[in-house]
């Protein structure tokens, strides 16, 4: 399922905005005692991790990943709305050597998981973002060789889908106990569905009954899943966790969840004991032993920066160069060579100084309505959550088209509203591909009536500035900016 890029969600209710392995399995040692073998974890300690790709997928084509499983001696994955009916075949996890088979007499509308089904693949044509279809349905395939061992597809049976209550967007399903189910992609429903079909009947209206109500949070939308039949465990994955439900207990809060950032993570697959899990990005993770070591959290790198304080007052002109000896330095990547962000606390303001290129015309926001131009998002909290809760104080430094330089408080409790800051000043310009600026902002903007904490949060991101090379400070996509759980560590010096 492709995000579109502007965000206009609710912060409290984000659903309306988002390896190279043995193919046998055998070189994943499962012995209590023995190590744990290189995965995608590193620095594992206290129930956290490090999580970085244990490789990327190689197959050409194979370019956003939403489903992927181990059948008959091979992984098998789909690419979804952006592809025909084609399912890609390889004995590695990388997906080298890959075959690629159409499924012949199947419709890739939206594709969204694939499990396996009474020894045969199914390929689950599920994703309805705008929750309108009638023609979500399910794909029987059989996969065969020549004489001359050449793979090929059969379509073995179609099974048209009707929701029993309304229509779902749906990217996770799992086989359990035989039965095929489908945990719904909430967005707007209020709910996350785990529904079961009893029975399947080819070429018939196949309703599934809603099982139970799953307590995975308001704002997480389920994008993969897969049933261990050996542990007799549900596992689910999100953009922000993966969630563990026991085969008795399918019904309200998991049995426990992983924090996890690894940017549009949509299709996962358990074998062996090991969780695989891939994003549309081609990042291919894998978790060994990952029931028996229960991480609680598996991210990358923090950034972690200092925010100097002094109790003095400065004089804007525009360049920061007076407080530049006592700055704190926010890192960019994808900055440039002369790109930067400096910050510190004077007295009872926040100071904030960078130069920013951009490329093509700088759009300017407006100070009526809802509009983002060009600009730099800022954000800073206390609270390190999955996703936004209207806690966060939100910035947005830009142009407003009139008088130049401006500063807004951002809020995305309804859609995008901008508006002006009214304590904030500044000096800078928007000239010849570069933006430059010094503000201050009171601190009572920044946190609750001014009281400067020990540590905090903040994350950075260019915004309509040089698309998808956005300068920024932390996280790997532009949607960091609404998980205050990928922010960069603040330190305050008092």
């Amino acid at each position: 399922m492709r995000q579109t890029h502007i965000p206009s969600l609710a912060p409290r209710a984000l659903v309306a905005l988002a390896f190279l392995a043995c193919a046998s399995g055998s070189c994943f040692p499962l012995a209590q005692d023995a190590p744990v073998a290189a995965d995608s974890l590193s620095d594992f300690a206290d129930g956290k991790a490090t999580l970085k790709p244990f490789t990327r997928l190689a197959a050409k084509g194979l370019d956003e990943c939403s489903g992927l499983v181990w059948h008959d001696g091979a992984w098998w994955a789909h690419n979804d709305s952006g592809d025909g009916p084609n399912l890609f075949r390889s004995p590695n996890l990388d997906f080298t050597d890959a075959e690629r088979l159409a499924v012949p007499g199947a419709r890739n509308v939206d594709w969204e998981d694939i499990c396996v089904l009474d020894g045969q693949l199914l390929c689950c044509d599920v994703g309805d973002n705008a929750r309108r279809r009638d023609d979500v349905t399910l794909y029987q395939v059989r996969y065969t060789r020549d004489e001359a061992g050449k793979g090929a597809l059969a379509l073995t049976a179609s099974y048209p889908v009707t929701w029993p209550d309304e229509p779902h967007d749906c990217e996770a399903a799992a086989v359990i106990d035989g039965k095929l189910h489908l945990v719904t992609k909430q967005r707007g429903e209020g709910f996350t569905g785990l529904y079961r079909f009893n029975t399947l009947k080819a070429g018939e209206k196949n309703t599934p009954e809603l099982v139970s109500k799953l307590d995975v949070g308001a704002a997480t939308m389920i994008t993969a899943g897969d049933y261990d039949a050996a542990s007799g465990h549900l596992f689910l994955l999100s953009y922000t966790r993966v969630f563990v439900y026991a085969r008795d207990a399918l019904a309200g809060a998991p049995l426990f969840s992983t924090l996890i950032e690894a940017d549009q993570c949509e299709s996962l697959c358990m074998k062996d004991g090991h969780l695989h899990f891939t994003n549309e990005q081609r990042d291919v993770y894998v978790v060994r032993d990952y029931l028996k070591r229960r991480p609680v959290s598996m991210l990358p790198p923090r950034v972690k920066v200092s925010l100097p304080f002094e109790d003095t007052r400065n004089e804007l002109d525009g360049t920061g160069d007076a407080w530049k000896a006592g700055a704190g330095t926010l890192p960019l990547r994808n900055g440039g060579e002369t790109e930067f962000l400096r910050w510190m606390i004077a007295g009872p303001r926040l100071l904030l100084c960078g130069r920013l290129a951009y490329e093509g015309a700088f759009s300017s926001s407006s100070e009526r309505g809802q509009r983002m131009g060009s600009g730099l998002w800022l954000g800073v909290t206390t609270e390190g959550t999955d996703a936004l809760t209207g806690d966060e104080r939100m910035f947005f430094i830009g142009d407003n088209g009139a008088t130049g330089l401006d500063v807004w408080t951002l809020d995305l409790s309804k859609g995008v509203k901008l508006t002006p800051l009214a304590g904030f000043a500044g000096k800078g310009r928007i000239a010849g591909g570069v933006l430059t600026f010094e503000i201050s902002i009171p601190l009572t903007d920044v946190f609750n009536e001014g009281k400067l904490p020990k540590a905090c949060l903040v994350n950075a991101w260019g915004y309509g500035m040089n698309g998808k090379l956005e300068p920024h400070v932390a996280g790997r996509s532009f949607y960091a900016m609404l998980r205050p759980y990928t922010w960069a560590d603040v330190t305050v010096k008092q």
